[in-house]
């Protein structure tokens, strides 16, 4: 039995009495959603009309509009107000007049007191009332001290203490703000305080602070800045230690060469430094020079760096060195027994790989012996080990032993145990167990290759429904921050809302805000777990982020839309700003000499590496990227999702290697565990994006053909 085409099926008899419900219960509610959602409709359109009559300067039609809104009566007198004083302030630099309206806004709008104090703060320090903007900054800081602009509020009061000459207030403001790491935002308070020691005379409190930003932040502006400064102070050298710590941030950065640059300067002062082996050789390890590493780990005595040479002497491909010094370490530490089993895991699944089964066989059984704590993983490779000797018949009954053990690996169990006596010739045992996974993990991705291969029609849940907003004082805050445009604003507020709320209905209607505000990472954080036990949660799990942007970039490379999605929820969750360990960054986590690479044939200018950033740059740069490594593989998605994350050169190995396999076998087979369980999460998002937006249901075996794996 072949994947066939792919359906979800919700079968639990009780199942259809709950969706209906659950969709007559919206139904009743829908049409005040409608009246509450017409009504914030209704004003924000009023407030946009108010601030075009201000852009534009229409005496006339300010005051016309301010007299037929503040005749509505409620918060729209304030409201105006506000609007006004943000408005002179942002737009016209218009400082007197922001000052008259924010004052007002201030003592009538305590919904949004915290933001007018800023505003006003702001203004006074505009037309250099800095004692003025001070006093606005402490009244927030004290009055509302759950406001999520505390913190800028902070900086904001340092800065106005540096400009009246009083450094030692500024120090006393911002030190608090001070955290371990080196952000961007934690770099300005330094700063703020470093110029705060300067102005006292206290270079030697300053130094240490400079060198800190200098070490910590490489390859930033904050990082350049603190040398200038250094330099300027004559405090630009850099003890052993501090050398040390830079390189170990580098290399942590994934910046191998430069930091073995500084390792191997630092070596030539202290060459038998066991700290410094250790590094330099994770370091060379880090940039694949495995030879190197091992030679450099060997020269050091301890169980880490010993194991770490037998990691590297393996990766060298040097197969008798490596078994010499595994037996040697394994007999020294039997502490790290443990660790050790991985690395003879490794050996028996690439025997395997090498089609020598009967090695690889005696090689689990004896990790089966030797290590009991493992047992269920040495026995899925045992399993497997059987199901690539096409030796179906055991493989069969390892997965039954396995199945219902262990929730996580159940899917994939009962899914191979069905595979396997299918291709015993018992295809009602496996059309059952497929029944029973589909029933019981209808999302996972074995649950949707088991719903794939059943001949019943699917039934599809797929309509979105915005939740009604709750009446609770919880959202009132957000809600009036939408009205007035300042979804920015409203955004900082859902921390705070998500400790807060009371019940499914809140939790749905907090998942919705963060969608609407741009905060996917929030609701897909929020709402995946509750997926798993409301239904409603789903959309919410599965954003379409940036769709007109997907869309259009999708249609230009002849990709589907949802599977862009797909790669950007498995990625960055939908975050422009997420950055690897590896350097990966944006949205579809590119690594900057890709996105070099292919700017110029992709028709996008890239200036700076930040420009990555940008969702307007790296959406179209990763489509094309995805998009040509579709038709490098000729369709085939799973190769093409794999090259994706693990390598085109790699991706070819693989097929060279496994020759033409079913698709759902190659996966499996994928020696790049992180390479592996990828191609199955974008799999995966790519069936729930369908299932949850699409017009028409996913064909997985499409995807997952078993005849022709090269071709789509």
């Amino acid at each position: 039995m072949n994947p066939c085409q792919f359906k979800i099926s919700f079968a639990f008899p009780c199942t259809f009495r709950l969706l209906f419900c659950v969709l007559l219960f919206f139904s009743c509610v829908y049409p005040v959603l409608e009246v509450q959602a017409g009504s914030m409709d209704l004003d924000r359109s009023r407030i946009l009309e108010f601030k075009d009559a201000l852009n534009k300067n229409d005496q006339k039609r300010i005051e016309i509009l301010s007299s037929r809104l503040r005749k509505i009566g409620g918060n729209w007198p304030s409201r105006l107000n506000f609007v006004a004083g943000r408005y002179h302030l942002r737009e016209r630099s218009d400082f007197q007049a922001a000052v008259i309206h924010l004052e007002k806004a201030v003592e009538s709008y305590p919904l949004l007191g915290d933001h007018a104090l800023f505003l006003l703060s702001e203004a006074y320090a505009g037309i250099d009332f800095h004692d003025k903007a001070i006093e606005s900054l402490e009244r927030l800081i004290n009055g509302y001290p759950k406001s999520p602009l505390i913190q800028d509020a902070m900086i904001l009061k340092a800065k106005e203490h540096l400009k009246i000459y009083e450094p030692h207030e500024a120090i006393l403001t911002v030190e608090p703000l001070l955290g371990n790491s080196y952000t961007p935002r934690e770099n300005l308070i330094r700063f703020l305080m470093i110029r705060s020691m300067l102005d006292l005379g206290q270079s030697d409190r300053a130094i240490p602070y400079l060198k800190n930003i200098y070490i910590e932040s490489p390859d930033t502006p904050e990082s350049e800045e603190a040398l200038e400064m250094l330099i300027a102070l004559g405090a630009n050298s850099f003890t052993f230690d501090q050398r040390l710590r830079r390189a170990n941030v580098l290399r942590r950065q994934k910046k191998f060469e430069r930091a073995e640059r500084i390792y191997q300067a630092l070596l030539k002062k202290s060459p038998k430094n066991p700290i410094l082996l250790k590094a330099l050789g994770k370091s060379l390890f880090g940039a694949r020079k495995y030879d190197k590493a091992a030679s450099v780990f060997q020269k050091t005595d301890s169980a880490e760096t010993s194991f770490m040479e037998t990691r590297a002497l393996y990766r060298s491909g040097k197969q008798q060195e490596f078994m010499t010094r595994l037996r040697s370490a394994e007999q020294r530490y039997p502490e790290l027994k443990p660790r050790f089993y991985n690395l003879q895991l490794v050996i028996a699944l690439d025997l395997r790989r090498k089609g020598r089964y009967e090695e690889a066989g005696a090689k689990l059984v004896s990790l089966l012996h030797d290590y009991p704590s493992k047992k269920r993983q040495t026995l899925w490779a045992i399993g497997w080990n059987h199901y690539a000797r096409r030796n179906f018949k055991k493989a069969a009954g390892v997965f039954e032993k396995l199945a219902g053990g262990d929730a996580a690996n159940y899917p994939r169990e009962v899914y191979w145990q069905a595979r396997s006596l299918e291709r015993v010739g018992l295809p009602e045992q496996s059309i059952e167990l497929l029944k029973l996974l589909s029933k019981k993990s209808p999302h996972s991705f074995y649950g949707y290759l088991a719903s794939c291969m059943l001949p019943e029609q699917p039934v599809r849940l797929s309509r979105w429904i915005p939740p009604p907003a709750p009446d609770s004082k919880n959202f009132r805050r957000i809600t009036e921050l939408r009205i007035l445009g300042m979804d920015e604003e409203a955004r900082l507020d859902l921390p705070g809302l998500a400790g807060q709320v009371n019940g499914i209905g809140e939790a749905l209607y907090l998942g919705y805000l963060a969608v609407e505000l741009g905060d996917y990472r929030r609701a897909i954080r929020m709402a995946a777990p509750l997926a798993r036990i409301n239904p409603f949660f789903d959309h919410l799990a599965y954003p379409r982020g940036f769709w007109e942007l997907i869309e259009e970039t999708a249609r230009r490379e002849r990709i589907e839309p949802h599977l862009v999605a797909a790669i950007i929820r498995e990625e960055s969750r939908f975050d422009p700003k997420a950055y690897s360990r590896a350097g990966a960054m944006g949205l579809m986590q590119l690594m900057p000499k890709t996105a070099q690479r292919i700017e110029s044939s992709a028709q996008v200018d890239l200036s700076r590496e930040d420009d990555l950033f940008m969702p307007e740059k790296n959406i179209p740069l990763g489509s094309h990227y995805l998009g040509r490594l579709v038709r490098q593989f000729e369709g085939n998605l799973v190769f093409a999702i794999a090259a994706y994350n693990g390598g085109e050169n790699a991706v070819r190995r693989w097929i060279n290697r496994t020759g033409d396999i079913p698709m759902d076998e190659f996966i499996e087979e994928i020696p790049y565990t992180e390479t592996r369980n990828y191609v199955k999460k974008v799999l995966k998002s790519y069936m729930e994006y369908n299932r949850l937006w699409g017009l028409t249901p996913p064909n997985l075996s499409v995807i997952l053909r078993s005849g022709e794996p090269r071709k789509f």
